[in-house]
């Protein structure tokens, strides 16, 4: 994640964003709206503790391994996700 001090909010353009760590009493999940139906795991995506924080709007990002987010969603995104994020062309590769 690059410094804070060069970033910008994507939702405010705000210059006032801080760099930290996001910790958590219990995993964080982020559920994606557009999982196939029957979607039930017990599969965690590991989480970059790096996170950035703005002042202005409070919106806080996070870092997360692409490659292991591209590997769920194939596996547990709908047809239309897959295809939209390009996911179903890289499944019959």
């Amino acid at each position: 994640m690059p410094s804070s001090s060069s970033c910008l909010c994507s939702r405010c353009n705000s210059d006032r964003v801080v760099s930290g760590v996001l910790h958590a009493a219990t995993y964080l999940k982020f559920q994606v709206n557009e999982l196939a139906p029957a979607w039930l795991t017990t599969e965690r995506t590991t989480l970059k503790t790096e996170s950035a924080l703005c002042m202005d709007c409070g919106l806080v990002w996070l870092s997360t391994d692409t490659k292991e987010a591209a590997r769920k969603l194939g596996k547990y995104g709908t047809d239309e996700l897959k295809s939209r994020l390009g996911l179903d062309e890289e499944a019959e590769s």
